[in-house]
């Protein structure tokens, strides 16, 4: 028995262990639980505030872009690296700053500037921030480094249209002749024409079919002119078999040729022709002797003794044949009917009248492009210029020649074969070459070793080639320029006037492409002579690519603002005469004029820069030829003639700055 009570008595204190060890066990448990709910609050609490410090700093990424947006161009390319530029937002206890981190200019002029950004956002009430790191990249979306032309041919100045003139389309294209002033093209074929434009008058005769005719001025259809839609602010006159099937004129109509489906005109009409016509819309009065499905009008009509007018309305009186007269549907005129058949439900007078008019047409508007051969001057790989009674050539972007004035000169060097053309360091007092350059950089191949390529008349001041072609790039000659025979591969630029002769062929350098200007591999008659003499600012030689610039779409281009003359504006016009076939732009800064055969595969623009000195004369046969153009080759686009290099497209992003790339730091 004694052994037993110690044994019970342990009995309770085991129990109270047990409960003890239980209670500390369940404190442990909610003390963790507790640890638990606050480190998950303090989480939670934190992860909001960093999320709120990260969207600001994104809205931040994009506040800088819209300011990069409102940046000048040019400002944003000088950008200081290490500037801090503060943003701030009303009412915000947010503190945001953009620190400038890089500006990289390498591809300013073709793909924009990437300007590298580290965005920081501060939320000074939660106590938190976030930093981002951005790329942006900033295009000139200004556009001011080239221009565009309006139209495939845009001529200022009256211009006479005769021969054979001819535009041919990719398939669904369409094309556009502007004129600026008046347009006849009466002894004429005229094919592939979509739309002409034209602020003077326009005389329209012979095969001239179109679609589409404007004019500020009045529009005369004769011969066999053919128009789907005529639209003049003056007046439109047709005789012959001249027509348009749709007519919009706020002057008058004198129509006396074919017949017309639909007229709508704010003067008033005279119908003088046996052609039966559609519909005829007027504010004035209308005169009809000939048949005619409908006439409305504000004004008064007049029906004549052979009229067959079938609905016939009008704001004011009616006057009918006879009162026999029965040719018609349905006469209404709100004041009165005059020598017309009794009233009835198709004769009626007195009855409100409205007649629905046109809308007013607008004018026309043009934009003159400036075409300025002095302002490119020094982008030319050759400048040629007469000066001290020789030829002098300043050489800038050619590999293997230095930039530098060179003379032109013959090279004898006694081993019986002609030199011509050659870059001379000096001649002597007979022109003849004492210290080559380098003996193998002649600019030509003549038509033989001993016929010289270029030829100047300093009476005229005046260049001639003659030779089988030149070296390729970009050439800038002081004077006239008459290019004869050959085939080339350059722009030819001219402050004077420009004459073709003979069979001549030119490509401009964007059209026929790298390897010709830049491998040299010339479609005819190569020559080892120009190895190594490629343009360095056109040709990439590591893509095996050419750099586009908007200069070397144009083939030839006369005229400019002569520094040497009280900035007076010389020279300009062009005239391609003999058998002409040109791959490129045509741009000549005053008239045109072309004859015998000619076809140019791309755009010409003549800007009659000297308003009044004369008029724009197309004929022979001249064909724009629009079929095939090749990629690297933009007509539309034409140098700013700005002073300074072209290297842009005109047709950069929408956006003018965008995100390319970002990262949090």
């Amino acid at each position: 028995m004694n052994c037993i009570h110690p044994i019970k008595r342990q009995r309770g204190l085991a129990t109270v262990l047990i409960v003890l060890l239980v209670g500390v066990s369940m404190t442990a448990i909610a003390m963790g639980l507790a640890s638990s709910v606050k480190s998950t609050q303090h989480k939670q609490t934190a992860v909001h505030a960093a999320t709120h410090a990260q969207s600001a700093a994104w809205s931040a990424v994009t506040i800088f872009r819209e300011y990069l947006k409102t940046r000048d161009y040019e400002d944003v390319s000088v950008m200081t690296v290490g500037d801090e530029i503060p943003i701030s937002i009303a009412g915000s206890s947010l503190t945001l700053n953009a620190s400038i981190v890089a500006v990289d200019n390498a591809l300013k002029d073709s793909d924009g500037i990437k300007v590298t950004v580290n965005i920081r956002a501060v939320d000074n009430a939660a106590r938190a921030s976030s930093s981002i790191q951005v790329v942006y990249r900033v295009a000139n979306t200004v556009c001011d480094l080239c221009q565009l032309l309006e139209a495939n041919l845009d001529l200022y100045d009256d211009t006479n249209l005769g021969g054979d003139i001819q535009i041919k389309l990719p398939p669904g294209g369409t094309s556009k002749v502007n004129v600026d002033g008046d347009v006849n093209a009466l002894s004429i074929a005229l094919e592939g024409v979509t739309y002409l434009n034209a602020t003077g008058n326009v005389t329209l005769g012979s095969q001239v079919p179109l679609q589409e005719v404007f004019t500020n001025g009045n529009l005369t259809l004769g011969g066999s002119a053919n128009v789907d839609k005529a639209s003049a602010l003056g007046t439109v006159t047709s005789f012959d078999n001249g027509r348009a099937d749709l007519i919009y004129a706020n002057g008058d109509l004198l129509l006396g040729g074919g017949a017309v489906d639909v007229a709508n005109t704010l003067g008033s009409v005279s119908i003088t022709n046996w052609a039966l016509h559609g519909s005829i819309i007027a504010q004035g009065d209308v005169e009809v002797n000939s048949p005619v499905q409908k006439v409305h009008s504000r004004g008064h009509i007049v029906l004549n003794a052979w009229a067959d007018a079938r609905d016939i309305v009008t704001e004011k009186t009616l006057s009918c044949p006879n009162s026999s007269w029965n040719m018609f549907d349905n006469l209404v005129a709100e004041i009165e009917l005059i020598n017309c058949p009794d009233t009835s439900a198709t004769v009626r007078e007195g009855t409100d009248v409205n007649v629905p008019l046109m809308d007013e047409l607008q004018p026309f508007t043009r934009v003159r492009p400036t075409i300025d051969a002095w302002a490119v001057k020094s982008d030319a790989n050759y400048v040629f210029e007469f000066t001290g009674g020789h030829i002098r050539v300043t050489v800038k972007n050619v590999n293997s020649i230095a930039d530098g004035a060179y003379y032109l000169a013959d090279y004898p060097n006694g081993d019986g074969r002609g030199h011509k053309d050659y870059l001379c360091d000096a001649v002597d007092g007979s022109g003849q070459c004492t210290s080559p350059a380098v003996p193998t950089h002649t600019l030509c191949q003549g038509q033989s070793t001993y016929d010289s390529c270029f030829s100047y008349d300093a009476i005229s001041k005046s260049w001639t080639i003659d030779s089988k072609n030149i070296v390729p790039g970009v050439v800038w000659f002081d004077g006239d320029l008459t290019l004869s025979n050959g085939e080339y591969y350059n722009t030819f630029i001219v402050t004077g006037d420009i004459s073709t002769m003979g069979a001549m062929k030119t490509y401009a350098p964007n059209y026929i492409g790298y390897n010709a200007i830049c491998t040299l591999a010339y479609p005819q008659n190569p020559s080892a002579d120009y190895t190594g003499l490629y343009p360095t600012q056109l040709c990439n030689i590591a893509e095996s690519a050419l750099n586009y610039t908007p200069l070397t779409n144009i083939v030839l281009m006369a005229g400019g603002y002569d520094p040497f003359a009280g900035g007076n504006y010389r020279g300009g016009d062009i005239t391609l005469s003999a058998s002409n076939e040109l791959f490129g732009n045509v741009l000549a800064g005053n008239h045109l004029d072309t004859n015998g055969d000619t076809i140019v595969h791309g755009y010409i623009s003549a800007a009659a820069t000297k308003n009044g000195s004369g008029t724009n004369d197309l004929g022979g046969k001249t064909v724009l030829d629009l079929e095939n153009l090749p990629p690297s080759y933009r007509p539309e686009e034409i140098p700013n003639f700005d002073g300074g290099s072209c290297t842009s497209t005109c047709n950069p992003p929408a956006e003018g700055a965008e995100v390319l790339w970002s990262r949090y730091l």
